[in-house]
């Protein structure tokens, strides 16, 4: 249940850590499918936001990173005060993030979710945020396109 995923989650993120990407994979599932109740456990969030964003600036698999952010995304809808908190050290890791196709897609998406949620905190980086998604649009990889297109769509 519920009450075993600060454990699970915890042994997962270890694993995702040292190379598996399988772990990852079921930590990103996680939070798909247990979004809600996740943000509800504060000391849950606490453990995981954190981890997750030492994943996208740490992991040298650009596979883990991916997924990482895949399972970031999945909370920036329900704010929180872990994600507010974390807002300044995202940013910082998001404009370090380099790769192509799905990473790049789901750095479009990343993008475009924050600006929606927190319009305030994201305006000194909204230059920024703009130049990377004009990039995108010029990406040879179709999703990345239809992306940040999504995000010029919204804005």
């Amino acid at each position: 249940g519920a009450e075993q995923w600060p454990t699970l989650l915890a042994e997962l993120l270890q694993l995702s850590q040292s190379g598996m990407v399988a772990a990852m994979e079921a930590v990103g599932k996680a939070c798909e499918d247990g979004c809600e109740e996740m943000v509800a456990d504060e000391p849950l969030m606490a453990q995981l936001i954190p981890a997750l964003i030492g994943l996208l600036s740490s992991s040298p698999n650009i596979e883990i990173r991916r997924l990482a952010l895949d399972a970031f995304n999945v909370f920036i809808l329900h704010p929180s005060e872990q994600i507010e908190a974390a807002l300044s050290s995202l940013l910082g890791v998001l404009g370090q993030l380099t790769g192509e196709g799905r990473l790049q897609r789901s750095l479009c998406e990343c993008l475009s979710l924050l600006v929606e949620a927190y319009p305030a905190e994201m305006q000194s980086a909204l230059p920024a945020i703009h130049e990377f998604q004009l990039a995108a649009l010029q990406s040879p990889q179709e999703a990345v396109c239809l992306e940040a297109c999504e995000f010029w769509l919204a804005a």
